[in-house]
């Protein structure tokens, strides 16, 4: 039992520790678990489809030792797509929060890529031409993996070629199973050009992104969302998205970034800002 509800347990901001525990499990469970297993394996069929194939394996196995498993019906059951939000009529509001965006696991860790851990340089700001070189290697190697993609964006961005970095982003999001963390330093080249509701818009949707696949893996869109919503007025709001900021990583802007935000709130219209933020804690509280 203690097994069956350590299957069902929830790592929000450590999806891959998560995926990790819960394919050990069933693995134990495909050579040891019998009628009573079923159920809750099923349940992550339909709640993590990162390790559904794993999960019918599982149940698979069950049901030679167990053959009154009706396994038609259990192997016909499909992952549940992330939360979608209805439009709301609102032009700025949808393209916010209901934009359509979808991405898929993502399995593959940059660390531990060998061939694309160099290019990890052009996000500290260090990274040269060969880098950058080497960046667009990657992209074509693997064109649905959006580290490389976000590294040379970050390039631009801390090189103020704004333009550059919106062409790399705007490729990466069509092409890439996972889209958060580009839609994030959308967020970032948006606020450098000073643009806040542009800017707000893609924090935003990397915080549906996020909260929709209930994986909790990237900070900053949380932390800018909360600065946003605290220099909007919103102080009881701001402290949602700090606490999710939290849970992630405890960490917050210096003094000049948070002046920044403000300074851009006060020269902004922010009531469909404000609008936004409050429909986004409305759907995920």
């Amino acid at each position: 039992m203690q097994l069956l509800e350590a299957l069902e347990l929830k790592i929000p901001t450590d999806r891959k520790l998560q995926t990790g525990f819960r394919i050990e499990i069933l693995e134990v469970l495909k050579e040891t678990g019998d009628a009573q297993c079923v159920p809750p394996i099923v349940r992550i069929i339909e709640s993590d489809a990162s390790v559904a194939e794993e999960a019918r394996s599982a149940i698979t196995a069950i049901s030679r030792r167990c053959p009154t498993i009706d396994l038609t019906e259990a192997l016909s059951v499909k992952p549940t797509p992330p939360k979608r939000l209805a439009r709301t009529g609102d032009l700025y509001v949808d393209e916010c929060l209901a934009s359509g965006l979808e991405e898929s696991y993502e399995p593959r860790d940059a660390s531990s890529m060998e061939d694309v851990k160099p290019a990890r340089i052009l996000g500290s700001g260090f990274g040269g031409d060969k880098d950058v070189l080497l960046a667009q290697d990657l992209i074509c190697k693997y064109p649905d993996f959006d580290m490389p993609y976000y590294w040379l964006s970050h390039h631009y961005l801390l090189r103020k070629d704004l333009m550059e970095a919106r062409a790399v982003l705007d490729e990466g999001i069509q092409r890439c199973r996972r889209k958060r963390n580009l839609c994030y330093e959308y967020g970032c080249v948006e606020k450098e050009a000073g643009r806040l509701p542009d800017a707000v818009k893609w924090w935003t949707r990397d915080a549906v992104l996020q909260l929709s696949s209930e994986t909790w893996d990237g900070y900053g869109a949380f932390m800018y969302l909360g600065y946003v919503a605290q220099c909007c007025g919103l102080r009881h709001e701001a402290t949602e998205p700090f606490q999710v900021t939290d849970a992630i990583r405890s960490i917050r802007l210096n003094s000049e970034g948070q002046q920044r935000i403000h300074e851009m709130v006060q020269t902004t219209d922010t009531g469909a800002i404000v609008a936004v933020i409050n429909s986004l804690l409305k759907e995920y509280r």
